[in-house]
């Protein structure tokens, strides 16, 4: 993974040098981001989408990718069953900066964000506790979320950046119980970073 966020940071920051609409940036990715969805399959998913028919392709690995939303400045694909991937075009001052997502579930999600940024400090996600939960309970739930993790997304009609806290290795009873505690955390773009 860490070869693919090198790759897809040095991309991205070329990319942010002119304005350019995340559509042209899907396509200029280097196969070597995705190997698995080569430019062609990559235009395919475009060609789909713009005649209003489910942008699905199979992609090189035998599974099937899925262009699933296409707007001027954001765009989602569903890599695989596992992974999804996310472009947001933001405005600063005459060109805009490119921000991308990937996130992989296995099984739990976590995100990489390029360019990187820094996700709202542990304490944020959690609200305050609960008039019918015990404090006990509540220290309780709060200590079982190991490992630490979280992923994100953009918000697709405004320039949010949206992180969840992710779940694994849980029963269902603690991830209801932990969901009456969790919140989402939101950064927003000032034209210049996420604040």
């Amino acid at each position: 993974m860490r070869k693919y966020t090198l790759s897809l940071l040095l991309l991205l920051a070329a990319l942010s040098v002119s304005a350019r609409s995340v559509r042209q940036a899907w396509v200029s990715l280097p196969d070597s981001i995705f190997p698995y969805l080569d430019k062609n399959l990559r235009l395919e998913c475009l060609d789909l989408y713009d005649m209003k028919v489910k942008a699905d392709v199979k992609n090189l690995l035998g599974e099937h990718s899925v262009l699933d939303s296409l707007t001027n400045d954001y765009l989602h694909v569903t890599l695989s069953p596992s992974s999804e991937f996310a472009m947001k075009s933001l405005p600063s001052g005459k060109d805009s900066v490119i921000y991308s997502i990937l996130t992989i579930a296995g099984p739990a999600k976590e995100s990489v964000i390029t360019p990187a940024v820094v996700a709202p400090s542990w304490d944020c996600y959690f609200l305050q506790r609960p008039d019918t939960m015990s404090e006990e309970r509540y220290a309780e739930l709060r200590k079982m979320i190991e490992p630490r993790m979280v992923w994100a997304e953009f918000s697709v009609s405004s320039p949010e950046l949206i992180f969840h806290v992710s779940l694994p290795m849980m029963n269902q009873a603690d991830r209801e119980a932990l969901n009456v505690i969790l919140r989402p955390q939101k950064l927003i773009w000032d034209g210049k970073s996420f604040k």
